[in-house]
């Protein structure tokens, strides 16, 4: 055991001692380039799943001590997405202080609100555009980062744009697995533990996922033909190559101008879409466990080169590049719910398509089409589909409070917090998606239109038919989404940094400034190092 804390303090001095006499900088041509500041953590010794159990007994043994301390004090929450987190927080912050007094929760915000504009066309498409800008990602990130070398900084951090990687090899983040298995008052089997899982990284959960969102999949019932859709059906999953290989013929000989693909809500569906079906494919790519890169046999040129084919053949409405893979974006392009053969749509839309015709009042800004008719979630090979969160916290080794820390993670997931209307993603907690799901469905709130900082409120509720019809509803409605949830195993972390080099690369491709092949062996060679540091 004594071996175990001096190894584990080495690596902590080591991440502090290398990190300062090295510096980054965040570099923007129109992608997020995070590993110029990212070499902040090159010099990490890294953990080797080989070399130790996570958690460790004494790793539980320090968490049981811990969570058996009084529950008293003050701690602060750093995050950098203010839209994403801050009502969320301080509303949980408020409740758990009048809950537990002597306690108090600091909140901190970096950035923000996004400015949104709101435009509405002549034929009725209402086009919303929201401007955020990634300026200060690259000063919050050093800040944490100077934070932490010293062993300082805030108890618990909102893992939206943080390293999330670097910081668990840095030995940084507090490993939450050895608090669940301490915390006899936290069962893992009350939560989506896939959703918790599919975020761990060689064997440790440094990070608690509060909500989770996925993309599902819908087809235009006036261009696929249910045959079709049976055939992507019958396995229960598909993939993207599959899904536009079967409608190619009958695309090539439409003349309407149709597309093959629409994304719902996106002013540049091919950095989203491209980032969508990546995140699918990424691991044949790159083994971040082994510390491997694999660009360079063949399979991403092929890859690059089937997705710019495809654009080049206007499978989906392209992005114009311009320079160093900077993208000019057409703000004035509606979505429109006709002229495509498939529309890839978020989680929460989900619910319209359920309550379809049985609504007697219909939503003022409907996300289905009328010929939309819902097919499925897409999936790689094996059959894996991809989600993400707005919301995940890690607790700061350094944290002077882990007891009061900890039960403010247990309170953000908690059914309480599960059903807020702050929460905006789908709930971790499975009483809370329950309640949540009926809601939707059974009694299917009217939101307003988000004001100027993004906020809802309901205004009233949406008529239903029968009480057997609205029982039939949430039963379908939950049979999908747990059908969904076990192909949900690709957790998609705000920690981007190897993706971004990717898209990067990719977009000088699209763009005709580099060939398939200089653009591999860029990211063979980039990759590699950034895994090997």
């Amino acid at each position: 055991m004594r071996r175990r804390k001096v190894r584990k303090e080495n690596k902590r001095q080591n991440f502090r001692e290398k990190a300062l006499v090295m510096e980054g900088t965040l570099i923007m041509k129109g992608f997020l380039i995070l590993a110029s500041v990212l070499i902040l953590f090159s010099s990490c010794q890294h953990k080797n799943a080989e070399d130790e159990t996570y958690p460790s007994k004494a790793q539980v043994d320090e968490a049981f001590s811990i969570i058996g301390e009084n529950l008293t004090g003050e701690i602060t929450v750093s995050c950098f997405d203010e839209e994403a987190h801050s009502k969320f927080l301080r509303e949980a912050a408020a409740i758990f202080e009048q809950n537990n007094p002597g306690t108090k929760i600091n909140i901190e915000t970096f950035s923000s609100p996004a400015e949104r504009t709101y435009t509405e066309t002549e034929d009725g498409n209402l086009i919303i555009r929201k401007i955020s800008s990634d300026e200060g990602k690259a000063d919050y990130i050093s800040r944490v980062t100077t934070e932490l070398m010293g062993g300082k900084g805030a108890d618990i951090y909102a893992m939206d744009v943080l390293p999330y990687y670097k910081f668990a090899e840095g030995s940084v983040l507090t490993d939450l697995n050895a608090f669940i298995e301490a915390d006899s008052n936290f069962n893992l089997s009350d939560y989506k533990s896939n959703i918790f899982t599919g975020l761990s990284y060689l064997g440790g959960q440094y990070m608690l996922p509060a909500d989770f969102y996925f993309r599902l999949i819908a087809f235009n019932g006036e261009k696929v033909g249910e045959r079709e859709a049976a055939k992507l059906r019958e396995n229960g999953a598909f993939t993207y190559w599959e899904m536009t290989d079967l409608v190619k013929e009958a695309f090539l000989a439409d003349k309407d101008g149709s597309k093959i693909m629409e994304i719902s809500f996106t002013d540049d569906i091919t950095e989203l879409l491209f980032g969508y079906v990546l995140a699918l494919e990424e691991d044949k790519f790159v083994d971040r466990t082994a510390k491997t890169a694999n660009f360079t046999d063949g399979k991403f040129e092929d890859f690059l080169t089937k997705f710019k084919t495809q654009a080049d053949n206007n499978y989906f409405k392209p992005a114009l590049t311009e320079g160093e893979g900077n993208i000019i974006t057409n703000f004035d392009n509606p979505v429109k719910n006709t002229g495509y053969y498939f529309r890839s749509l978020v989680s929460v839309q989900l619910k319209d398509f359920f309550l379809g015709e049985a609504l007697e009042t219909k939503p003022n800004f409907p996300v289905a089409g009328e010929n939309d008719k819902l097919l499925g979630l897409m999936t790689n090979d094996l059959g894996q589909a991809a989600y993400s969160y707005r919301k995940a916290y890690a607790i700061n080794t350094y944290s002077n409070n882990k007891k009061l820390a900890w039960e403010l993670l247990k309170f953000l997931v908690s059914e309480e917090m599960q059903t807020s209307i702050n929460l905006v993603g789908l709930p971790v907690n499975s009483k809370a998606f329950e309640k949540v799901s009926k809601l939707f469905i059974t009694e299917n709130p009217n939101y307003s239109q988000a004001d100027e900082e993004g906020n809802f409120t309901i205004t009233g509720y949406y008529n239903l038919g029968s009480q057997e019809l609205r029982q039939k509803l949430h039963r379908d409605y939950l049979n999908f989404l747990r059908d969904a949830e076990d192909k949900l195993s690709i957790g998609i972390t705000g920690d981007t940094e190897i993706t971004e080099m990717i898209k990067t690369e990719s977009f000088e491709f699209f763009g005709g400034l580099k060939t398939a092949r200089s653009a591999a062996e860029a990211l063979q060679s980039s990759v590699s190092m950034y895994l090997s540091e």
